[in-house]
């Protein structure tokens, strides 16, 4: 899966850099289309994001046994808007290569990419779809590296969810959902694994205000040359609008768990966020999960419960903060395994002219587990991007 060979550095890459530095060096045009289809006036758009960057990295082996190193990144994102009177089509892909200087054999590519479609197919009736790409070795958010195996690996996962929703009512509607996941890992340890899921949700609307949603969802969840779970997940939420901008969205319900083991339990799904601008500047972002599910790494129950806190902020003029917390508490069922996990991330963005942007970020992270899978990390990153 590797682009580049990880023992040297090829002519293409001397090419990508001649490109990044021929983009940067670009004037910037904005580019907007108004056309005429079937459904009515359409709105096209496109952006292109170039990135370079050079980040030290105390820990690129997840592990104990610490390895510093490094690590230059040359990055190049690709977005596209198309909007109708019926629908609406977002698209962004970026391709992210990594060359560490003190040790070549880990440098790798990686490709990310996020589709969203919606059509209004009547006044009443409409779908979406949304799919999820991503090939990397190491995780991206908090979220991910919960639960997440040590060491470095290639990881390719792709999500994809599809619902229909019908208007029932002024205030009443119904959602129809189904969604499936794969992850291949190049790890012979961990085999790869297929999940399909399936839902409906009741939403009623007591005010512009207040919004109430009863939902089922069931996972199947099977891993190649292993034994399947299922999980049934019954819950209700609430979404509470406390300001014009700000909501609270609290969840309760129960997952009906039947194991790889073919033990049957019950346990408890709670969820809360609250979210929203505090004002023209200023976005903040709290959430509390409690769940159980199954994650790539593991032929077993994952039980956890995470929580998070970030916001951004608008400096001042061409100065922008962003800033997040997180803590996740996790159990492996059958394994007995228990995982603390802690990080912090903190990023200034500074507005250069001509559309260039310089970026400044700070990220730790922290894992108390068994020994074997203990570790802690910390990177400093340096980027500079133009946005056109």
């Amino acid at each position: 899966m590797k682009i580049f060979p990880r023992n040297g550095v090829p002519a293409f890459f001397t090419v990508m850099i001649a490109a990044l530095a021929c983009i940067l060096a670009l004037p910037v045009q904005s580019f907007s289309q108004q056309a005429t289809s079937e459904d009515g006036p359409s709105n096209f758009q496109y952006v292109i994001i170039p990135e370079a960057g050079e980040t030290y990295d105390s820990n690129i082996t997840f592990s104990r046994d610490k390895v510093w190193d490094l690590i230059t990144e040359l990055a190049l994102g690709v977005g596209v808007r198309h909007e109708g009177k019926k629908h609406l089509l977002k698209l962004f892909g970026l391709d992210r290569q990594q060359i560490f200087s003190r040790n070549g054999k880990y440098t790798n590519n990686a490709q990310y990419a996020d589709l969203f479609f919606r059509y209004a197919l009547s006044k009443r009736d409409s779908f979406t779809v949304r799919d999820h790409f991503a090939h990397a070795e190491e995780p991206r958010t908090f979220e991910e590296a919960l639960g997440r195996a040590s060491g470095r690996f290639d990881h390719i996962r792709n999500e994809f969810q599809t619902d229909y929703t019908r208007k029932l009512t002024r205030q009443f509607s119904v959602a129809l959902r189904y969604g499936n996941r794969f992850d291949l890992l190049s790890s012979e340890e961990f085999p790869d694994s297929l999940r399909n899921r399936g839902g409906v949700d009741f939403n009623y609307s007591i005010s512009s205000k207040t919004r109430l949603t009863a939902f089922y969802e069931f996972n199947y969840i099977d891993f190649r040359r292993a034994s399947d779970a299922k999980i049934h997940s019954i819950a209700g939420r609430l979404r509470q609008y406390l300001t014009r901008r700000i909501y609270l969205e609290p969840t309760g319900g129960i997952d009906i768990v039947d194991s790889f083991s073919n033990e049957t339990f019950v346990r408890p799904l709670a969820a809360a966020t609250l979210a929203g601008e505090l004002d023209k500047k200023t976005q903040i972002k709290a959430t509390f999960e409690l769940g159980t599910d199954v994650n790539p790494f593991s032929v077993d129950i994952f039980q956890y419960l995470q929580t998070s806190v970030g916001f951004s902020r608008e400096l001042w003029n061409k100065m922008a903060l962003e800033a997040k917390g997180f803590y996740g508490h996790g159990k492996f069922r059958d394994a007995s395994v228990v995982d603390d996990y802690g990080g912090a991330f903190g990023e200034l963005t500074y507005d250069l002219p001509k559309d260039f942007k310089i970026k400044l970020a700070y990220t730790f992270t922290i894992l108390d587990s068994i020994s074997s899978r203990k570790y802690d990390k910390q990177t400093v990153t340096l980027k500079l991007a133009r946005v056109f």
